[in-house]
């Protein structure tokens, strides 16, 4: 479903037979090495700054949601140029950022628990008028969802208020034309 962001839009798809592909990302990550991050703008665990191999099979698993999103787009070709995961234990985090060297990025959310998590949020271009305030926009997101953002725009991750470990899996996306 493509939805509007002001000038700029984001789009969510439910994954197909997600009980069935959940547990074939969980196969993955589950072959993975996670390493705590913590810096002055994140606390998580995430496998982004060593070397992972499967990039490949999430494009397989997510294909027809990605060829959703390539029709929406008119794009003739996505390609996947990077993709990790992050894990989020009680208190973990992510500051405000932008995946600024692709064209979008992508998110799917894994162990997500809609009474206890809270999604990604998005930074608008707006104010918010009944705050005068910078307007973030929180996405309706449950667990099996990809959201897709263009990579300029500013979003972060709240501290994970639950027990319950929160796990995305993320990607960045090039648009061929």
């Amino acid at each position: 479903m493509k939805s509007p962001l002001l000038l700029d839009f984001y789009w969510t798809y439910s994954i197909d037979r997600w009980e069935e592909k959940k547990l074939e990302l969980q196969n993955l990550i589950d072959n993975t090495t996670l390493l705590e991050k913590d810096t002055s703008i994140s606390l998580l665990s995430t496998d982004r700054e060593i070397s992972r191999n499967y990039t490949s099979k999430v494009i397989q698993i997510i294909s027809s949601e990605l060829q959703a999103f390539a029709e929406s787009i008119d794009a003739k070709e996505l390609e996947i140029v990077d993709c990790w995961t992050v894990q989020y234990k009680k208190g973990d985090y992510q500051s405000v950022h932008t995946h600024g060297g692709s064209s979008y990025t992508g998110c799917i959310y894994i162990d997500f628990d809609k009474n206890e998590h809270e999604g990604t949020k998005l930074v608008t271009n707006g104010i918010d008028s009944e705050t005068n305030g910078t307007a973030i926009v929180s996405p309706d997101i449950k667990e099996g969802d990809i959201m897709i953002i263009p990579s300029n725009i500013l979003h972060f991750v709240t501290p994970n208020r639950s027990d319950k470990l929160r796990t995305i899996l993320a990607f960045d996306i090039n648009k061929q034309l």
